[in-house]
């Protein structure tokens, strides 16, 4: 079996000519009948003798230079002080928003009048009205206030009163109607 160049090349390099007799004969074939692979052994035999030699690195060379020049950059940025860091105050503006956010909550619960307490209210003197008109005030009272019951009870006197006035009596109907 005849070889190729580069099986040729592979077998000088990885397996030394050959790791096996029949490869060292194909090998030692393909080179006998081919120019170029002539070339590759005695290359490759100097390559390997130059590589073999100590060598001192060029203090001229740029490549060096500019690795010399980042390593010593490098290890003074480590060297160096840190700067602080700077933080947003992120703590103390939360805990504000948290109180504003409270008084927004609370402030209507603060302003605001307190809870009517369920103990009937009275009106001027606190005596029974007896006029058409003061029951009328008295109903609308008692509906503001949320007392139904007796929003109705002084609504209907006014609304049942035939002396009443019209106009009255038109009203203790249309509240008695929104508070059926």
């Amino acid at each position: 079996m005849s070889i190729d160049c580069d099986e040729c090349l592979r077998r000088l390099i990885e397996e030394n000519k050959g790791n096996t007799p029949e490869r060292r004969q194909e090998y030692d074939e393909h080179v006998a009948t081919c120019e170029d692979c002539k070339t590759d052994e005695p290359a490759y035999a100097a390559y390997q003798a130059e590589m073999a030699k100590p060598h001192e690195p060029d203090p001229d060379d740029p490549v060096r230079k500019a690795v010399l020049a980042y390593a010593e950059a490098h290890i003074a940025m480590k060297n160096a002080k840190p700067r602080p860091k700077i933080r947003f105050p992120w703590k103390p503006l939360l805990a504000v928003a948290a109180v504003g956010l409270a008084g927004l909550l609370l402030a209507p619960q603060l302003t605001s009048p307190p809870a009517t307490t369920f103990e009937q209210p009275t009106l001027d003197s606190g005596k029974e009205p007896t006029s058409p008109a003061d029951r009328m005030k008295w109903a609308g009272h008692y509906h503001r206030l949320g007392y139904d019951d007796l929003a109705r009870k002084y609504a209907q006197l006014v609304a049942d009163d035939e002396k009443a006035p019209p106009e009255l009596r038109e009203e203790a109907k249309k509240l008695l109607a929104k508070l059926k």
